[in-house]
């Protein structure tokens, strides 16, 4: 969108430099959106929405008289064909002017990204399935890594080594060495090797 309004505030900075020539005239654009932020006064502006506004109301004041007009694309006005031409030539440009975008355009941004992750993950099949609540606990405290074995007991200062007190492997007691560990061979599931080690451990 911002390429879009840097080439429509062209045509007004024409109009300034053409005052003698015209009474009232009327600026047809294919660009929607960029008619309706200049007409849309609620939105927060950018800096070039800012100028072109400035713009229309100094014409205003020498009582020109400027209506914007939206056309769509390819409607067969003499000029249209050549006009898309060069518009796809100028985005071939590198545009060396930052365009920050209005508070409002990120905010709408913002909103629109936060529904949609919503909507995914409110979609997405359970991470933990319905499961009885023992096997629930377990699978939620090794999925966040707030579970009652060494390495976390160690992060947060209540065992002094993160090592697995049950077998002589001598690694990290986290969620995947419950997998390895010689001491949890009897249990078959991980929900089981959770609780197993709990209760070894007291």
């Amino acid at each position: 969108m911002t390429e879009k309004l840097q080439l429509s505030k062209s045509p007004f900075e024409h109009l300034m430099c053409r005052l003698h020539q015209f009474q009232k005239i009327v600026i047809l654009s294919d660009s929607k959106a960029a008619i309706q932020a200049i007409v849309n006064l609620n939105d927060s502006p950018s800096i070039q929405i800012r100028e072109i506004r400035t713009t229309i109301k100094q014409l205003g004041k020498l009582n020109k008289l400027i209506a914007l007009q939206w056309i769509p694309s390819h409607c067969g006005l003499h000029g249209n064909e050549k006009a898309d031409y060069l518009a796809k030539k100028g985005t071939q440009i590198m545009n060396t002017s930052v365009c920050k975008p209005s508070f409002e355009s990120v905010k709408r941004l913002v909103k629109s990204r936060s529904k949609e992750n919503y909507n995914k993950w409110i979609r997405a099949p359970d991470i933990i399935p319905n499961l009885p609540r023992k096997a629930s606990v377990a699978n939620f405290r090794l999925l966040t890594g707030h579970d009652y074995l060494s390495q976390h007991l160690h992060r947060i200062g209540i065992k002094d080594s993160p090592n697995c007190p049950l077998c002589p492997l001598n690694s990290p007691m986290n969620q995947s060495h419950l997998n390895s560990c010689p001491a949890m061979e009897a249990s078959s599931t991980i929900e089981e090797k959770y609780w197993d080690a709990r209760r070894k451990m007291v």
